[in-house]
């Protein structure tokens, strides 16, 4: 205390108050508190900044977790999954579809072709046989010899009463001919004409055939005739042979009749005929001649052996082009049956002749079976070579066309133009479809491929695909057509079975046989499907349910003779229909074949039915969940709370100042951006563990709200790396945002260039999404995925998650250096800088 005096005089008492020690620090020395310069980080700094922004950093983790719930438990109720098994099961059904179709025509064609080549084959041996039997007996048959030499002398009498014309002999005496040989009765006129004429017409028993045959055949012998008994107009003194007559006359009225509309032979195929069948007969005479005297029965055996013995080369002369060569190897395999020795003593030619043992039947079989075999051998090893797009118009067999006009016009005066072919690789001269709506190439187009792509296959894809095609035609085609033939060459006294009623094919009991054989075969192959699956071991197709399939047992079936039947139906009327448009048989088949397997999903463009099967295959939780939710929406909140936190963190406090009182201390600077980037990184890392337990909380509400395809399309594992993936790209943006802060002093440079660059990352992934797989190919725009490039928020790669790659790590590899870049150059450049305090 002290007493003073004021300005009055008067006595006030002040007093001055002392800081006194505490009493158990009194008479101690007092230590200051040193800091280290060597310390980087400073809790006070960091637990004023969570103390400045806890609840903030709270609400932004809690509500993007909570988000993440939401968008899950929505998808949970929405069986997603459905879609994606309803595609799936449809093209599981088109893929059966088409391999039915192709199985069942593949078969039916294979039997019809056999059946209808043997029938073919057997009757045209037979006549073939008749044919050269009858001409090389009734040439050397005295009676028609008798009858020719009455012939010749009605020619001569009418001759000489005529004028001595050879056409109006001709016509007359084919005249009388005719009409007596259809039983017309001669008038008493024409009688009293012929007396006069000394004509006698023998009587005669011919049948209708016969009758037919002879009235065609008579101008033939009177030319003949003709030529060969008369010389500038005169009778020959030297009587004509009338065999030999016969032996000139018969190939020319065969080249004549062969090319009318009976038998539709070119003119060359008929001349060929012509010039063997002279050969033939000449043939026969001479080895008749040579016998000397023989019986009628040895005649008759010797022109039924020369009957057989030209057979195997005038059938093949009758074949059209198309199977022609097929045709000739079957009667080359069939004359060395027929021509066989061995030490067994067995006439062979006997056996054949006489179908002994059914040798010559069970031959004519098994040769048809390996002809037809080999034909498939031929043309379905282009199914196991890789298709290719076909971009260009084509028709029925393949080849590329284009049109052109043919000279006609319609009723308009329009010019009417005509497909032709081109036969050479020209892609300026073809027909392009529309963009995206190439097709994939069918067997007939894989056929041409070097002219529709300009390159061929190579001999090693070739070789590979006849392996594969050589071993699915021995298991499944040769023991099915080795069964069929052996019950359909076998008949009853009717010459008839159930696949042949005496004259025709029966097309319907063959089609019941394959769906037959096609239903065992598809029957098994579901339950082997099925057993796999789901690792049961059921044994008949029946036992299937619905329960665990898109479809029972039985409803399976049905579709199975469905569609086999569905595909047969339409080969035979497609087969039949190019018949008429005037193809060639094999281009006939080949071509019915291809369009009958071919099933609607075959025929979409590439682009549609690619795009249909991704979504078939795409797991729809996956690409909710970890591309948008992980990958974009969970990414928005963070982002905008890690820009202004980030600012707020340095750049705010260097603009109000507030930074110049932490510097008055013994605080580096270092050690202030450091513990600031510390607490940044610490604030990433919560929101990213919060954001993954709301991952797992959503996916157990899924789960229990009756989301189970949540087990296996969102596992654990995928949720874990999307988290992840989520984490790194938000310690991307912080990087970014804290370098940023760093550089600039005001908060609205920083802001600008930190917040703006996010914001452009941002937008650009959600424009890029439409570019990516997880948008379906119907409606994804592949420019846009430009967008990915330019944004980082791709390298978080949830698709590669969902396909298990490594290239999710790659990325994520990627978004750390970002992350060390952008807050190690932050760092350095606040240390370094001039501050404005």
């Amino acid at each position: 205390m002290e007493m003073v005096n004021d300005k009055n005089n008067k006595e006030v008492v002040t007093s001055e108050e002392v800081l006194e020690l505490p009493p158990e620090l009194d008479g101690k020395k007092m230590r200051k508190e040193k800091f280290s310069k060597y310390q980087l980080f400073s809790p006070a700094i960091f637990k004023e900044s969570l103390k400045s922004n806890w609840i903030g950093t709270l609400i932004c983790s809690i509500g993007n977790a909570l988000i993440l719930v939401i968008i899950v438990v929505i998808l949970s109720t929405l069986s997603i999954n459905a879609t994606k098994e309803s595609l799936s099961n449809m093209f599981s059904n088109a893929n059966m579809e088409t391999e039915i179709k192709t199985g069942a025509v593949g078969l039916y064609s294979a039997f019809d072709e056999s059946a209808e080549n043997y029938e073919d084959l057997s009757n045209g041996t037979d006549k073939a046989v008749e044919l050269s039997e009858t001409i090389y007996l009734e040439m050397n048959d005295s009676d028609v010899q008798t009858l020719l030499t009455s012939l010749n002398t009605a020619y001569d009498s009418v001759y000489n009463h005529s004028g001595k014309n050879p056409d109006n002999t001709k016509a007359t005496i084919v005249a009388i001919s005719n009409y007596y040989l259809n039983d017309g009765e001669l008038s008493t006129a024409q009688k009293n004409l012929l007396s006069l004429l000394g004509i006698t017409i023998p009587d005669v028993n011919l049948t209708d055939q016969e009758k037919i045959v002879a009235i065609y055949y008579l101008p033939y012998y009177l030319d003949e005739y003709y030529i060969e008994g008369y010389t500038n107009g005169e009778k020959n003194a030297t009587a004509v042979n009338v065999r030999n007559i016969m032996v000139n006359s018969i190939p020319t009225c065969a080249e004549n009749g062969l090319t009318e509309e009976n038998f539709g032979l070119s003119k060359d195929q008929a001349k060929e005929i012509s010039a063997l069948l002279k050969t033939q007969i000449v043939d026969f005479n001479t080895t008749l001649d040579s016998k000397g005297s023989i019986s009628e029965t040895e005649k008759k055996s010797l022109a039924l052996e020369k009957a057989y013995d030209a057979s195997f080369d005038l059938i093949p002369l009758m074949a059209d082009e198309s199977t022609k060569d097929q045709i000739t190897t079957i009667m080359t395999e069939l004359k060395a049956c027929y021509d066989k020795t061995d030490d067994s003593g067995k006439d062979y030619k006997k056996m054949y002749i006489e179908d002994t043992d059914s040798y010559r039947t069970n031959s004519m079989s098994e040769i048809i079976e390996n002809t037809v075999v080999d034909a498939f051998r031929d043309i379905a090893y282009y199914n196991y070579l890789n298709a290719f797009e076909v971009n260009y118009v084509t028709d029925d067999l393949g080849y590329p066309i284009e049109y052109v006009e043919s000279g006609k016009f319609d009723e308009k005066g329009e010019p009417i133009k005509v497909a032709v072919r081109i036969m050479k690789y020209n892609p300026d001269r073809y027909i392009r479809v529309k963009a995206d709506m190439g097709t994939p190439a069918t067997l007939v187009q894989k056929m041409h491929k070097d002219l529709l792509t300009g390159e061929d296959y190579t001999e090693e894809e070739i070789e590979k695909a006849k392996k594969d095609s050589n071993e699915q035609i021995d298991t499944q085609i040769v023991p099915n057509l080795k069964s069929f033939m052996s019950d359909f060459i076998k008949r009853d006294s009717k010459n008839s079975n159930e696949y042949f009623d005496g004259n025709k094919v029966n097309e319907i009991a063959i089609a019941d046989r394959v769906n037959s054989i096609v239903g065992k075969m598809a029957a098994q192959q579901l339950i082997d499907s099925y057993n796999d699956k789901h690792g049961t071991s059921i044994t008949d197709v029946s036992q299937i349910t619905s329960e665990d399939s898109s479809m029972d047992g039985k409803s399976m079936m049905d579709s199975v003779y469905a569609y086999s039947s569905g595909g047969i139906s339409s080969f035979r009327y497609l087969y039949s229909s190019n018949l008429e448009k005037g193809y060639k048989r094999t281009d006939a088949l080949l071509a019915a074949m291809v369009k009958s397997c071919t099933g609607v999903i075959d025929q979409l463009p590439n682009k549609v039915n690619d795009s249909l099967t991704e979504m078939g295959s795409m797991n729809t939780y996956g690409i909710f969940v970890g591309v948008v939710a992980f990958g974009m929406a969970s990414i928005l909140i963070p982002m905008v709370y890690t820009i202004t936190l980030a600012d707020s963190l340095v750049a705010e406090k260097v603009e109000t100042g507030s930074l110049s009182f932490t510097m008055s201390t013994p605080i580096k600077r270092s050690t202030f951006i450091f513990t600031e980037a510390c607490y940044l990184i610490g604030t990433e890392v919560f929101m990213g563990l919060v954001l993954f337990l709301g991952g797992l909380l959503a996916r157990t509400c899924g789960i229990a709200m009756g989301g189970t395809d949540l087990i296996e399309s969102l596992p654990i594992s995928d949720i874990s790396q999307y988290a992840l993936g989520n984490f790194m790209v938000t310690l991307a943006i912080s990087g970014i945002c804290f370098c940023a802060s760093s550089i600039f002093n005001k908060v609205r440079f920083a802001i600008s260039y930190g917040g703006g660059l996010n914001i452009f990352f941002f937008i650009c992934s959600i424009l890029g999404l439409f570019g990516t797989k997880a948008i379906p190919g119907t409606v994804r725009i592949e420019s846009m995925n430009y967008f990915n490039y330019v944004t980082i928020l791709s390298l978080n790669d949830g698709v590669a998650v969902m396909e298990a790659s490594a290239v999710y790590w790659y990325k994520l590899i990627g978004l750390l250096a970002i992350a060390l870049l952008t807050y190690i150059s932050g760092s350095i450049v606040f240390t370094k800088k001039d501050l404005p305090l």
